[in-house]
């Protein structure tokens, strides 16, 4: 099953409107195309009249946009014309960004997945991860970059160059009286520090969560490593 989910923003990236909920049986693009369909009945109901889109993939943008029927699926066609229909009374234009790059309707996506009919929302009763990637967004803070994709690549670069390292010394260290020792505690303390190292992410996530000092929007990756 699918889900979708999205938002209005004004020019001062204010939220306006912001809804999700479930596709159902569904594939991502029919999904995508679904929600783009949804947003923009809502812009018209809101009397909206100059939209920016963006959309996370040009295959949308030409299939929608363009005069481009090759790239148009045969179960896409009238949602499609109505997508046009509704183009037709808007000044729109699309922007397109990468699949990541808007964390706020990634969010709204995510949170569909608990909803079960489509919902909407307004600025006070969204949910507190999602208004706290607003307030990011609205400061120019780059919170799409993972913190925690940062930290696993850090320490993946410490642990390669250190086996590089001892693939290339471990020979002649191990026949160094002097130097002998010094790898023995080197062995030693590489699981150590692993060990330290999850403690202290560990600890991090958990004040990250307790203080609210960064929003988690970007979470999924913390997920997937702990």
């Amino acid at each position: 099953m699918a889900t979708c989910g999205g938002g209005l923003r004004d020019s001062n990236g204010n939220c306006i409107l912001s809804f999700a909920g479930p596709c159902y049986n569904c594939d991502v693009n029919t999904a995508t195309i679904f929600v783009i369909l949804y947003g923009l009945s809502l812009c018209f109901s809101l009397d909206c009249i100059n939209i920016m889109g963006e959309v996370g993939s040009s295959y949308y943008y030409e299939s929608i946009i363009m005069k481009n029927d090759k790239k148009c699926s045969p179960k896409h066609f009238y949602m499609r014309v109505e997508i046009k229909n509704w183009l037709n009374m808007f000044n729109f234009s699309f922007s397109i960004i990468n699949m990541e790059g808007n964390a706020c309707a990634n969010a709204m996506a995510r949170w569909g997945c608990g909803v079960d009919s489509m919902a909407n929302f307004i600025s006070y009763n969204l949910p507190l991860h999602v208004r706290r990637l607003l307030n990011l967004d609205k400061i120019n803070v780059p919170y799409v970059i993972p913190l925690g994709a940062l930290f696993v690549w850090l320490k993946f670069k410490f642990l390669l160059f250190f086996f590089i390292s001892l693939s290339w010394l471990g020979p002649l260290l191990m026949n160094c009286a002097v130097f002998g020792p010094s790898l023995v505690l080197l062995y030693i303390f590489i699981p150590r520090y692993i060990a330290f190292y999850d403690f202290v992410m560990s600890l991090w996530l958990w004040l990250v969560k307790i203080c609210g000092l960064f929003p988690f929007g970007f979470y999924d990756f913390y997920h997937l490593y702990f």
